[in-house]
């Protein structure tokens, strides 16, 4: 009985309150899972939101025949109040996170639009999202035509399609975060994104309640696909810096698709009749699917041939006991991003001191370990390194300066890898791996033997 617009101004505040939970939940999950896990995570988070789809039309049907709209509301303020008390538990603190806070928010606005744009995977990838939130806008208006014009359901009705695209998502989860690891994913995701629209198209025709069911069914499954693969594949591309930035950014393109597709279907509607309308927004998904094909298998092929070029090198790294237990994705991630730097003999690597900043592995030549030790006496040789031996591990977990100066005894050559990717990679397990800590344990007994190293603190 009220006017109308006070139901769409708490419609609007609602929204505006919920919008950052979105990015946020995108950008804290690669920090409290595995990264061998990444994919079956949001699979499991997906699993749970079409779950709802499902079962919270029914509960609200039934709180509306054993009680009152007023009822129904207040118990599902209830669970939100639960959802915020279960997510204040998560304690993930870290160094990206705490120099989000201190960027401003333009600041913020444009590094995510700009690693957006730097790379071709991840400005496809977006432009897949940006395409299913606009023709999800278009359903919200178009299934309640249906229901009503075409089936003849009723309002009630229109609970059961969006139940269907929910029943959908819960069925093809598992498939969802299988087809994320494949080799050829970016493959599945086009032809996710094309069975995610041609059961709209098929609406059109279709007067059989059951029949659309069905379809509905079978775009919840390509929908759920879609998503996962969508939001695990950018969470991998995405430099851990600038993952928030970015999801927000798409956070604020997914709201504003929805806003335009919710305006323009009625408009449509009225324009061309709602089964052209129904054909010409479930086209807009195959289309962007044929259109960017040629890019997507591009990227595909280019993709397989960086794995190619740098499987010698993710073999030499998995090989070494400090990168015990780490995923292949994120060593061969680590394969791409390293260095080679050759060392001419006498040449120092790193110093005593200097703060830590990379991880090397030795390559070839031979390596001096020269140490003054915390009592600062003089400084002597306490090891030799060669061929498949690593250094920069201790200064990097530890937090501390170099304990000890490297020096090439003979012409060689190291892989140098940065500190933050090395971190990313030993932090998959909870606990720093037993030889890591065995490794960083006898080698500060050399020259800092009253350290205490840090054993079961996974370094964020």
């Amino acid at each position: 009985s009220a006017p109308i617009a006070v139901a769409i101004a708490i419609t609007f505040l609602s929204t505006a309150a919920g919008t950052p939970f979105g990015p946020a939940l995108a950008a804290t999950t690669p920090g409290v899972v595995k990264e061998s896990d990444l994919s079956a995570a949001n699979a499991a988070l997906s699993t749970v939101e079409h779950t709802a789809l499902v079962v919270g039309p029914a509960l609200a049907g039934l709180l509306l025949i054993l009680g009152s709209p007023t009822l129904a509301f207040a118990l599902n303020g209830v669970t939100f109040l639960a959802s915020a008390a279960s997510v204040a538990r998560i304690q993930v603190k870290s160094e990206a996170a705490a120099e989000e806070e201190r960027s401003s928010l333009a600041t913020r606005i444009v590094e995510g639009l700009r690693a957006i744009a730097s790379s071709g995977q991840v400005s496809i990838l977006v432009v897949f999202f940006m395409t299913v939130s606009l023709v999800y806008g278009f359903e919200l208006v178009l299934l309640i035509l249906v229901s009503e014009r075409l089936l003849d359901t009723g309002a009630e009705g229109v609970g059961f399609l969006n139940a269907a695209i929910g029943l959908g998502g819960v069925l093809a989860a598992g498939i969802a975060s299988r087809l994320v690891d494949h080799q050829r994913s970016a493959r599945s995701l086009t032809a996710a994104i094309i069975v995610a629209g041609v059961p709209l198209m098929l609406l059109s025709i279709v007067r059989v309640p059951l029949i659309a069911y069905v379809l509905l069914t079978i775009e919840g499954a390509g929908s759920i696909v879609l998503d996962v693969m969508t939001v695990t594949m950018l969470q991998r591309l995405l430099r851990k810096e600038v993952t928030a930035r970015v999801f927000g950014v798409l956070d604020s393109l997914g709201v504003a698709g929805i806003l335009l597709g919710s305006l323009l279907a009625p408009l449509l509607v009225d324009a061309i009749g709602l089964e052209t309308t129904l054909v010409g927004v479930g086209a807009l998904l195959p289309l962007a699917a044929v259109v960017l094909f040629p890019r997507v298998r591009a990227l595909d092929r280019r993709a397989s041939d960086r794995m190619k070029e740098t499987a010698a090198d993710v073999d030499i790294l998995s090989s070494l006991p400090v990168f015990e237990g780490a995923h292949r994705h994120s060593l061969e991630m680590l394969a791409q991003a390293l260095t080679e730097q050759t060392v001419d003999t006498g040449e120092t690597v790193i110093s005593e001191g200097e703060p830590a900043e990379d991880f090397y592995v030795v390559r070839s030549g031979v390596f001096e370990v020269v140490s003054a030790g915390e009592a600062g006496g003089t400084p002597k040789v306490i090891n030799t390194l060669e061929e498949g031996d690593y250094f920069g591990e201790i200064g990097l977990v530890e937090g501390i300066p170099r304990t000890a100066t490297v020096r090439a005894a003979t012409r060689g050559l190291v892989y140098r890898i940065a500190g933050p990717d090395f971190l990313d990679a030993i932090n998959e397990s909870p606990t720093l791996s037993g030889t890591l800590l065995d490794g960083i344990v006898g080698r500060l007994a050399r020259t800092h033997p009253s350290y205490e190293p840090k054993r079961q603190e996974a370094i964020r």
